[in-house]
C-alpha cells in the first residue's frame, strides 16, 4: 500500500508537469469541429484554470494508478490460487484491460467528437432575432471528458461482466441463443444513453456494443474448445 500510495503521488506530479499536454490530448478529438472558428476557452474565475490543471493530473493519476493497484493485488493472490483459478483471474484482467484501452478509442474516436460536434452546432445561431453564440469554460469542458470518459468506460466494462456471468453457464450456447436479441436491444438503449441526441451516432455506438457482444461470444467459445 505504501508503494501504491507513492506511486501514485508521483504519477499525480508528473500528469501535473505535462498538464498542457494532457489537457491538448483531451482537446484535439474535438478540433475538427472548429475548423471555420477560433477555438478557445474562457476563465471566468481566477482560480479555474489552475484548479482544472490539478484535477487534471489527479485524475490521470487515479486512473493509472487503480490499473497499478489491481496489478499489485493479482501478484499478491497468485501464490494462494490453483493453477486454472490463476489463468481465469489472468485472462479476466486481461479482457478487462483490452476493453479499457477500447473504451478510450471509442472515447476520442466518437463519443466526445459526437457530443462536441452536437452542442456546438448551436453556436452562433439565432432565434427571433436574437444571436447565440457558444463560450466554454474551461472547467465546464473538463466535467463534460470526465463525465462521457466514466459513462464509456462503465459501458464497456459491462462486457467483462457479462463475459464473467455466460462463462460460469452449463448451458451458454441455449441461453446466448435466448438472450442475444435482448442484449442487443439493449446495447442500442445504451447507445441513446450516452450518445446525444443523435439517431446515426446512436447507431453507430450500438452497433459498436453489438459487434464487442459477438466478440465475447466468440471468445467464451473458443475458450471452451480449448478446454475441451
Amino acid at each position: 500500500m505504501i508503494l501504491v500510495i507513492v506511486s501514485w503521488i508521483l504519477t499525480i506530479i508528473f500528469a501535473y508537469l505535462n498538464k498542457e499536454a494532457l489537457l491538448f490530448l483531451s482537446i484535439k478529438p474535438n478540433i475538427g469541429s472548429f475548423d471555420k472558428t477560433s477555438f478557445y476557452f474562457i476563465s471566468t474565475n481566477v482560480t479555474d484554470v489552475f484548479s482544472v490543471y490539478l484535477s487534471f493530473a489527479y485524475f490521470v493519476g487515479f486512473q493509472l494508478t487503480f490499473i497499478y493497484l489491481l496489478y499489485n493485488v493479482y501478484m499478491f493472490f497468485i501464490p494462494a490460487l490453483y493453477n486454472k483459478e490463476r489463468k481465469n483471474l489472468s485472462f479476466f484482467l486481461k479482457l478487462s484491460f483490452s476493453l479499457w484501452l477500447l473504451s478510450l478509442l471509442i472515447l476520442n474516436k466518437l463519443v466526445l467528437p459526437l457530443c462536441w460536434e452536437f452542442f456546438s452546432s448551436f453556436q452562433s445561431s439565432s432565434t427571433n432575432s436574437v444571436n447565440i453564440f457558444l463560450e466554454i469554460r474551461i472547467t465546464e469542458f473538463f466535467s463534460l471528458y470526465v463525465l462521457t470518459y466514466y459513462v464509456t468506460t462503465y459501458a464497456v466494462q459491462c462486457f467483462v461482466i457479462l463475459f464473467s456471468a455466460i462463462s460460469i453457464l452449463k448451458k451458454k450456447l441455449v441461453f446466448i441463443r435466448a438472450t442475444r436479441k435482448v442484449f442487443h436491444l439493449a446495447f442500442f438503449v445504451l447507445a441513446t444513453l450516452i450518445t446525444p441526441p443523435d439517431v446515426i451516432s446512436q447507431l453507430v455506438l450500438g452497433s459498436i456494443f453489438i459487434l464487442i457482444y459477438e466478440l465475447v461470444i466468440i471468445i467464451i467459445i473458443l475458450k471452451d474448445f480449448r478446454v475441451s
